[in-house]
């Protein structure tokens, strides 16, 4: 994978979606990445673990489309 040096000077934008119960990824860790990630935004999905898309995937699907709408991208099949 990129090292922090090539995601923090690659200009995509990036959305950091995690669960607070997450227990294979601890949320602190996307959370730094998000602070030394310029512009990037981060969400904390409340009482999810680890896969936020199947645990709650109305939310997690809202937050991705309102990234996405925010960065002018329109999301395939919307």
């Amino acid at each position: 994978g990129p090292t922090v040096d090539e995601v923090v000077e690659s200009k995509v934008p990036i959305l950091w979606v995690v669960g607070s119960e997450d227990m294979v990824q601890n949320p602190a860790a996307p959370r730094r990445a998000h602070q030394v990630t310029p512009g990037s935004e981060f969400e904390e999905i409340h009482g999810a673990g680890h896969s936020t898309y199947w645990e709650r995937p109305d939310l997690f699907n809202y937050l991705v489309r309102n990234f996405l709408d925010k960065q002018g991208i329109q999301a395939k099949g919307a």
